[in-house]
């Protein structure tokens, strides 16, 4: 067995090699096959590598890498953390399974770090977490970063909480906060008249 000492310059090995990966076309969709020595170079850190070279290795993003079974031991590590970053920086990752290691972890903030940063992240189940947590700060960044937020929940946090860093944050974002929910509701002939009423008052009265 080869010793490699060098992680940084067996990457450049990979990715040279990575660049003689074959297009095919498989159902309309552009794949890219592999050579045999990039598959073996593949293997080799899938089996021998620690997690921090398994993250260096699928963040190449190298034609034709085999996210899927790169991301076993990742998952199997159940490190909130690494699955986050893992989700956020490796095309083709599971959104869904970094995620739910993430969830696991019960974390408030990386829980809204992952639903506002990772593509096709459950919001709903990462937003009970933030809501239950009953956290204000997560709340307010929450509200205020994640599409698809329900604000009245977030805000009702903050209103009943004694976080007065979050209370002035609420304060000083309320136009823009304001703004974003009435887009985000149906009908959207209601959405003139409820901005109008919302902006003119001092508190958050949809709650």
């Amino acid at each position: 067995m080869v010793k490699v000492v060098n992680f940084k310059a067996f990457l450049k090995l990979v990715r040279e090699e990575a660049e003689k990966a074959k297009i095919s076309f498989v159902n309309g969709k552009v794949i890219f096959v592999p050579t045999p020595y990039f598959t073996k170079m593949q293997n080799a850190v899938i089996k021998y590598g620690n997690l921090n070279q398994l993250y260096d290795f699928a963040v190449q993003n190298f034609k034709g890498a085999n996210v899927k079974a790169l991301s076993e031991r990742i998952l199997k590590s159940k490190q909130p953390i690494l699955n986050y970053k893992w989700a956020l920086n490796v095309v083709g990752a599971n959104a869904l399974s970094h995620g739910k290691v993430v969830l696991e972890d019960k974390d408030p903030f990386l829980n809204m770090l992952y639903a506002a940063n990772v593509p096709n992240a459950n919001v709903r189940e990462h937003e009970k977490l933030v809501l239950l947590s009953k956290e204000p700060l997560a709340c307010f960044n929450f509200a205020f970063k994640v599409k698809g937020a329900h604000i009245p929940s977030h805000v009702r946090v903050i209103v009943e909480g004694t976080d007065e860093v979050a209370k002035n944050l609420l304060k000083e974002n309320h136009e823009f906060l304001v703004k974003k929910f009435t887009e985000s509701i149906t009908p959207y002939k209601q959405r003139d008249k409820l901005r109008d009423a919302l902006q003119s008052s001092t508190e958050f009265e949809f709650i």
